[in-house]
């Protein structure tokens, strides 16, 4: 069953937090420093951290990557066939200058509050420091759980913020517990957990759908 929830009755992202994102991309790509292979590195990085955590058991056939900005996200770590790529602002990307679209690719435009994929056709979900930028973070988790296979694996990666530490582009605080405690009422199994990378309290879980009635 693809995602059919109606835009309107989701949460969707103001023109002004739109022309953030856009505006930080564009600062991005000015900064000599934080090219495209800068990016690619950093998330073969984060992979590295992934397998560190708990040494994925397979490469997956069917990957998304939810939040993938414009550089592809996970997928540009892999650089396998047959990912799908979900950001709100996809369209958009393709004003960006220097951004290579690869065609063995499916880039999507939509939020991760409504994926437009049938449920249960994902072996692997990947999103890395997105779920922090969503407007509503549990309803996002609960799509994720639904387009993963029972077994499914979805590999997270994000920041937990304090009230101090919330700006223009990120405006949700909640703690490294709470976090943990909606996945699993959402009905996934965490794996393997890893708190306090960093000064920005980022954290990776690796965790599993379990078994149970789809919506």
């Amino acid at each position: 069953m693809l995602g059919t929830k109606r835009l309107e009755t989701i949460m969707v992202w103001p023109d002004n937090f739109i022309e953030y994102e856009m505006r930080c991309w564009e600062d991005i790509q000015l900064t000599p420093d934080e090219s495209e292979e800068f990016h690619i590195n950093k998330y073969k990085r984060c992979i590295q951290q992934f397998n560190d955590l708990s040494p994925l058991p397979y490469f997956p056939d069917v990957a998304l990557d939810v939040g993938c900005g414009p550089y592809g996200g996970m997928a540009v770590a892999y650089n396998a066939k047959g990912w799908r790529l979900v950001d709100p602002l996809m369209d958009q990307f393709r004003s960006l200058k220097s951004i290579t679209r690869n065609p063995d690719w499916e880039y999507i435009c939509a939020y991760g509050e409504d994926i437009p994929i049938c449920s249960s056709s994902v072996d692997v979900v990947f999103s890395t420091n997105a779920l922090d930028h969503t407007c509503d973070r549990i309803e996002c988790e609960r799509e994720i759980w639904r387009v993963l296979k029972t077994d499914g694996l979805f590999c997270l990666s994000l920041h937990c913020r304090e009230t101090q530490q919330l700006n223009e582009g990120h405006q949700q605080s909640y703690t490294f517990n709470e976090l943990y405690n909606e996945l699993i009422d959402c009905g996934f199994t965490i794996l393997a957990e890893q708190n306090g990378l960093d000064e920005r309290h980022k954290c990776l879980m690796i965790l599993s759908k379990t078994q149970g009635e789809e919506e």
